[in-house]
């Protein structure tokens, strides 16, 4: 599996413990997955769409980064589902009139 697969996954694990109540968050944290999730099916309505490869890319880019200090200097930066989530949501979503974000 590649990299870029194992990290789909992993937000979208996360998406799916938050919904199932797996994962505990607070009220707002859960308002914004859910967003997401109802983004997802009708966002086209309100002229948004989700571009996955957009949100991937700044993924794969943290991959490619390493910690410079501590206990994990020169490890390369793990996100966990949590960042991932975050990051596909904030460079994964753009207007369809200019595909801004």
């Amino acid at each position: 599996m590649s990299t870029a697969k194992k990290q789909k996954n992993k937000a979208e694990q996360y998406i799916k413990d938050v919904m199932s109540g797996k994962k505990l968050v607070c009220k707002w944290t859960r308002l914004a997955v859910v967003r997401h999730v109802d983004d997802l099916k009708n966002g086209h309505k309100r002229g948004l769409y989700f571009d996955s490869d957009a949100g991937q890319d700044v993924i794969d880019f943290f991959g490619l980064l390493k910690h410079s200090k501590g206990e994990w200097a020169g490890d390369f930066i793990v996100l966990e589902g949590w960042q991932e989530f975050i990051l596909r949501c904030v460079f994964g979503w753009k207007w369809t009139k200019d595909d801004t974000r």
